[in-house]
């Protein structure tokens, strides 16, 4: 885990929502390494500031995301895993979460494999 922290940032989440928002993204990350996750390499949980913006990412190191598919992940029932494996529900309650809260969540590759979702989130003015 990276972080970088300063200056600290209020975000409008509590404890719990941003538990259930990386609790999501780490079992996503871990599916995507696969049965020899050692193998694959670490998963990178990142904290820190983009443009302003606080930023939580959760990058791994797995097979990636079909190109056609890397736009529609959030959407409900949309998933990478094989049929009985998942609902696609996760990076949907995810996204739904982060956007009531003025956030984005975005998903991108990682060269030369992997994927990287962060939850840009909107700063709270003290």
């Amino acid at each position: 885990m990276r972080g970088d922290l300063a200056p600290r940032r209020t975000v409008p989440l509590d404890a719990a929502d941003i538990e259930a928002a990386l609790f999501a993204l780490l079992d996503n990350a871990l599916a995507a390494l696969g049965p020899s996750a050692a193998a694959a390499g670490p998963i990178v949980v990142t904290v820190g500031d983009e443009g302003g913006a606080p930023v939580i990412s959760v990058e791994d190191g797995g097979a990636g995301v079909p190109a056609g598919l890397t736009g529609r992940l959030g959407e409900p029932f949309v998933t990478t895993k094989a049929p009985g494996e998942g609902m696609g529900l996760g990076l949907y309650l995810v996204r739904t979460l982060i956007e009531q809260v003025g956030g984005r969540l975005t998903v991108s590759a990682r060269q030369p494999a992997g994927t990287r979702v962060a939850l840009r989130l909107a700063p709270v003015d003290p």
